[in-house]
C-alpha cells in the first residue's frame, strides 16, 4: 500500500515539476477529451492556456526586478512600514496551480461539485474552472504548513462547499440584479465579500441611512474619472510615487535617479496592462473547455427536471457602470489607508486591478446605492488588506517554495487576503 501512494506522489511530484506551463494544458487537454472534445481543439485551447502562464512569466520577471529595489528603498527612507508588496490575483493563481494540489483541483474540484449536484446538496455547477485556483491556493497553503496532501485537499474541497453554498444563497439577488436567470456567481472571493457585506447591509438599513439611491449622474462621474479609469495612467502615477519615494535622496545623481523614477513608473504601468493581457489569453483557451463541460453536465442533470444554476465568474457584473466606477474610486482610498490602518503592512499594487471582480457582489446588497457600496467596500477591503498583512509569511514561503521571481531585496510578497482562505490558514497554524 505504501509503494502504491509512493508512486502517486513520486507521479504527481513529477506532473507539477513540468510547470504551469506545461502541466495546465497537458491537464485541461485531458479532460476536454473527456467531455468529448474534438482532440485539435482541445490541443489548441490547452496550449492558450500555456501561452497565458508564460507571459505571467515573463511580465514578472521583468517587473519585479525593477519595482522590489524601488519599494524596498522607499520603505527604507520613510519608515512607513509597509514592507509587503502586493503581488495580485495573477501572479497568485499561477502559483496556487503550480503545486500539487492545483494538478489535482481541476479534475477532483468539478467532480466533487458534479457529487453534491448529483445528490441536491447544492445548486450551482461550476463551470467557471480557471477561479478553481481559489481552492487550490487554499489547499496549498494549509498542505504547507500541515505537509499533508490530504488535509490540503480536504480544506480546498471544503471551501468549494462553502463557496457553492454561497453562490446558492445569494442566486436569487444576483439574478435580480442583471436580470439573467438560471445563473449564480461562483467566484470564491466575490462571495465571501457579498457574506460579510450582508450584515454591514442591515446594518445601515437599520440605522435608516438612505443614501443616493439614484445615480443618474454616473455618467458624468465616469467622465470627471476619466484619467483615473485608465489602467495605464494609474500605473504609470503609482509607479512614479513608488519610484521617487525610493530614488529620490538615495545617493544617486539627478540623472540617475530621474531614469530609474520613470523606469518603475513604465513597469508599473506595463504590469497592470500585461498582466490582465495574459489572463485574456489562458481564459480564450479554457472557455471554450468551459463551455463544452457546461453543455455536457447541463444535459446530464436536465433530464430529472430540476433547474440547475451555472456558476459563473464575477466578470458579468464588472460591465456595470456603478461597480466600475466605485472599483476605480477604491484605488486612491486604499492607498491613502494603507500607510495608517492598523495592522496593515501591506503596499496596495498588482491586487487593485482586481478590485472590480472582489467587491461587485456588494452592489446587489446595497440595491445599487453607490455611497452604501462605496462605504461598504472600503470597509471590507481594509479588512482585506490586513489579513493579507498577516499571513505574508506564508505567502512569502510559498513563493519561494515554488520557485517565483521574488521582488529584489523584498522583505515579504502577499496579496488581498480571501478572509475564508485566511481563517483556515489561521486554524492550521493553531495544529
Amino acid at each position: 500500500m505504501n509503494s502504491i501512494v509512493a508512486a502517486i506522489m513520486n507521479f504527481l511530484t513529477y506532473i507539477t515539476g513540468l510547470g504551469n506551463v506545461l502541466m495546465m494544458p497537458l491537464v485541461l487537454t485531458l479532460l476536454s477529451l473527456a467531455f468529448g472534445m474534438k482532440f485539435v481543439d482541445a490541443i489548441r485551447n490547452s496550449v492558450k492556456v500555456g501561452i497565458g502562464f508564460i507571459g505571467f512569466s515573463l511580465v514578472n520577471s521583468m517587473v519585479v526586478s525593477v519595482i522590489g529595489p524601488a519599494v524596498n528603498l522607499m520603505v527604507e527612507h520613510h519608515d512607513m512600514g509597509l514592507n509587503v508588496l502586493d503581488l495580485g490575483w495573477p501572479a497568485v493563481s499561477t502559483i496556487a496551480y503550480g503545486t500539487v494540489i492545483g494538478a489535482l483541483i481541476l479534475v477532483v474540484g468539478l467532480l466533487f461539485n458534479i457529487l453534491l449536484v448529483s445528490l441536491k446538496l447544492v445548486r450551482t455547477l461550476d463551470v467557471d474552472l480557471w477561479n478553481y485556483w481559489q481552492w487550490a491556493l487554499t489547499g496549498s497553503f494549509v498542505m504547507l504548513l500541515t505537509g499533508s496532501l490530504g488535509w490540503g485537499m480536504v480544506a480546498a474541497l471544503v471551501q468549494e462547499v462553502i463557496t457553492l453554498l454561497l453562490a446558492d444563497a445569494s442566486a436569487k439577488m444576483v439574478q435580480d440584479y442583471l436580470k439573467i436567470p438560471d445563473i449564480s456567481i461562483a467566484h470564491g472571493f466575490a462571495v465571501i465579500v457579498w457574506m460579510l457585506a450582508w450584515p454591514l447591509a442591515k446594518f445601515w438599513d437599520f440605522i435608516g441611512w438612505h443614501g443616493n439611491k439614484s445615480i443618474e449622474d454616473t455618467g458624468k462621474l465616469k467622465q470627471k474619472l476619466g484619467i483615473l479609469m485608465d489602467p495605464i495612467i494609474v500605473g504609470l502615477a503609482i509607479g512614479i510615487l513608488i519610484g521617487a519615494l525610493g530614488y529620490i535622496g538615495s545617493g544617486l545623481s539627478a540623472g540617475e535617479t530621474f531614469k530609474n523614477v520613470l523606469m518603475v513608473g513604465m513597469a508599473s504601468a506595463g504590469m497592470l496592462i500585461l498582466l490582465p493581457k495574459m489572463v485574456g489569453v489562458l481564459l480564450d483557451g479554457i472557455k471554450p473547455i468551459s463551455e463544452q463541460a457546461r453543455m455536457v453536465l447541463q444535459k446530464k442533470f436536465a433530464s430529472d427536471g430540476r433547474t440547475i444554476l451555472i456558476g459563473m465568474d464575477s466578470a458579468v457584473m464588472a460591465n456595470d457602470e456603478m461597480i466600475l466606477i466605485i472599483s476605480v474610486l477604491l484605488i486612491p482610498i486604499l492607498i491613502f489607508l494603507a500607510p495608517i490602518l492598523p495592522g496593515n503592512s501591506l503596499i496596495p499594487f498588482a491586487g487593485i486591478t482586481g478590485l472590480v471582480y472582489t467587491v461587485c457582489m456588494i452592489a446587489p446588497l446595497v440595491r445599487g446605492d453607490f455611497l452604501k457600496m462605496l462605504v461598504t467596500s472600503t470597509i471590507i477591503m481594509s479588512i482585506v488588506m490586513i489579513l493579507g498583512s498577516n499571513w505574508a509569511p506564508e505567502v512569502t514561503a510559498m513563493v519561494a517554495q515554488k520557485g517565483f521571481a521574488m521582488p529584489e531585496g523584498a522583505a515579504m510578497v502577499s496579496f488581498f487576503a480571501n478572509p475564508l482562505t485566511w481563517v483556515m490558514v489561521a486554524i492550521t497554524r493553531l495544529f
